[in-house]
């Protein structure tokens, strides 16, 4: 909603060129936040079970479909950074499913929903609360990294994009 907004904030005023392009990214990418999500969990869940096979197949279709839908999206259609954000959404919900197949396969209902007790959620976050302060930690220090590279102007931007 506020799109526009936070981008200005964050990248600051040197960069008013590039919102229009960040916008239209992280909108279209943006619907795919809860399939990256499950995606993650599944690919987690796999892993424990000692499972890569899942997850790789998932990662190459993934990868195929990202490269085929930038090349065409981009390339042949013209759709530019819109396409770019098209092909990685679509390809991170084909890989979502996939995983959730995967789990399915294995005797799971990775498509069923429940609601988890007090309990279970004390439980989960007493297990992931290192992780999740782990993660939130490093999430702040690249978020930082990258708003002091916005302040150095688009050129250096993309700069820190590329070595990123």
């Amino acid at each position: 909603i506020f799109g526009v907004q936070v981008l200005t904030a964050f990248t600051g005023s040197k960069n008013h060129e590039i919102i229009s392009a960040a916008n239209t990214y992280a909108q279209i990418r943006g619907f795919a936040w809860p399939a990256v999500l499950v995606g993650l969990v599944a690919q987690s869940a796999s892993l424990g079970m000692k499972d890569a096979w899942g997850p790789l197949k998932a990662l190459a279709a993934a990868s195929v479909i990202n490269g085929v839908g930038d090349i065409f999206l981009c390339s042949v259609c013209g759709y530019g950074i819109a396409g770019a954000a098209w092909a990685t959404m679509v390809s991170q919900i084909v890989a979502a499913f996939m995983m959730m197949q995967n789990l399915n396969s294995r005797g799971f209902r990775a498509f069923s929903f429940t609601i988890p007790s007090t309990r279970e959620l004390l439980q989960i976050f007493e297990i992931a609360a290192p992780v999740f302060v782990t993660m939130t930690s490093k999430v702040a220090f690249y978020a930082l990294l990258t708003y002091s590279a916005t302040s150095m102007g688009a050129i250096t931007l993309a700069g820190h994009q590329g070595y990123g």
